[in-house]
């Protein structure tokens, strides 16, 4: 997104260090909102593009705008801007590529850059998925810091876990924010998928670099 180029330059970086490993399993896409990332390139990044660019050149903010299982347009207010999602879901034509990319290659795992929390956030209704939870704890020897917590024997302690850790952003009715490309990518081709946020939005995440050392 504009907003957050630091997870655009953090990505740049990946592919670098990808090949110079000479490991080409790895499938890097910098951003899929170029436009607005452009916009905000071409006016240095002031503050007010903090959230006026997350939206792509129609208006349409991308990631609530895929069709997951439970898709319907929605307006809603974050910061006091206001955003709305497509009027059908998938429609835009970046979220369109992602759905041809699903579509036409084989991800094992899939990794999604965000800023700012510190936290691995995981696709809704995933948290009991035994191949999410070995992502989120190979994420977690990378960054040991980010927040992350597996599943225990306390049902009450993990209800709270499942509201911090799902991405519809601790399951109120006043953030809707569920249509996002990390339920839709799970709940339409079950692969594993973890969203990092990243500690800063100005701030390249450099340890990621370790995630070359855990290709075959």
């Amino acid at each position: 997104w504009g907003y957050e180029y630091w997870t655009y330059l953090t990505a740049q970086e990946l592919i670098e260090k990808f090949n110079e490993s000479w490991k080409k399993q790895w499938f890097v896409i910098p951003t899929i909102n170029p436009d607005g990332l452009q916009i905000a390139i071409d006016n240095n990044f002031e503050k007010s593009y903090y959230l006026n660019w997350r939206i792509n050149s129609s208006g349409v903010d991308l990631n609530r705008s895929f069709c997951t299982y439970d898709f319907s347009y929605n307006e809603y207010v974050k910061k006091n801007q206001n955003f709305v999602s497509a009027t059908v879901c998938n429609s835009q034509k970046e979220t369109q590529i992602i759905k041809d990319v699903l579509e036409k290659y084989s991800f094992s795992e899939i990794i999604s850059l965000h800023s700012a929390w510190k936290i691995f956030y995981l696709p809704d209704n995933s948290f009991y998925d035994k191949k999410i939870i070995a992502l989120a704890l190979k994420l977690k020897k990378i960054l040991p810091d980010y927040m992350y917590y597996s599943p225990s024997n306390n049902e009450e302690q993990n209800k709270k876990i499942i509201k911090t850790l799902e991405v519809n952003e601790w399951n109120t009715q006043d953030l809707k924010y569920t249509w996002m490309m990390e339920n839709y990518i799970y709940h339409n081709f079950w692969i594993p998928v973890v969203l990092i946020e990243f500690t800063n939005h100005w701030v390249v995440e450099e340890r990621l670099h370790n995630l070359v050392n855990y290709l075959d």
